[in-house]
């Protein structure tokens, strides 16, 4: 689509979704996108259109056959047309290898009053890691899907491609995700990142080690 998206319409601070400029940008962008899937339905009836992002970009996800992706790039209303990517996991080593002992000591970080949002494979709020003892749920929260949440995990919730697994953690196939939110806030001793803080955890479904560029973009919304 042509426009950037909300938060790139927005003055750079703090995004407010429930401001009337971002509700009229946002209703201009519904109308926009209603009449680009209009247009493609009738043009390609192939096509299928499986999500919609009105925040962090202003587009849709579209399947067809290959053989109609030029004419879908000759609509007008295709300002841009990206392949959805496949990323492969890549795991850190220690929070030496970032910087963080050398950063906390030159700032006194800590990350009180952080909220850190995981977009990985679930994040097991049951590790030792996350153990949630000594926190409280912050208002508003959990959020998610019920029972994959705790006071240190405290959203949780799936962005699954169509007929794949869509519950917030696989405990069989998951790893990275609990993996990354031990470095980013494990309790134990504050060897993590930022030591004791609330995470809110999002699962992208992993296909053979890969996941896909557009359910990230729908965590991001989330």
């Amino acid at each position: 689509m042509a426009s950037p998206g909300l938060f790139g319409f927005a003055p750079r601070r703090k995004l407010d979704v429930a401001s009337s400029s971002s509700q009229a940008y946002l209703a201009r962008e519904d109308a926009a996108q209603e009449q680009a899937i209009a247009t493609l339905q009738r043009t390609i009836p192939q096509a299928v259109v499986s999500r919609r992002f009105r925040l962090v970009l202003d587009g849709i996800t579209v399947t067809l056959p290959y053989s109609k992706l030029t004419k879908l790039m000759n609509e007008s209303f295709a300002a841009k047309v990206y392949p959805s990517l496949r990323y492969t996991f890549n795991l850190n080593r220690s929070t030496s290898v970032i910087g963080v002992p050398a950063f906390q000591a030159q700032t006194g970080a800590n990350g009180a009053g952080v909220k850190v949002a995981v977009v990985d494979d679930g994040v097991d709020n049951e590790h030792p890691f996350l153990n949630p003892t000594g926190f409280s749920f912050p208002p508003g929260f959990p959020k998610g899907v019920a029972g994959f949440a705790s006071p240190k995990v405290i959203a949780a919730r799936s962005f699954a491609p169509p007929r794949a697994n869509n519950t917030p953690l696989d405990r069989d196939q998951s790893f990275h995700g609990t993996f990354v939110s031990g470095i980013i806030g494990m309790g134990i001793g504050d060897l993590g990142v930022y030591g004791a803080l609330p995470l809110l955890g999002s699962r992208l479904t992993v296909l053979m080690t890969q996941c896909l560029a557009a359910p990230i973009a729908a965590a991001g919304e989330w």
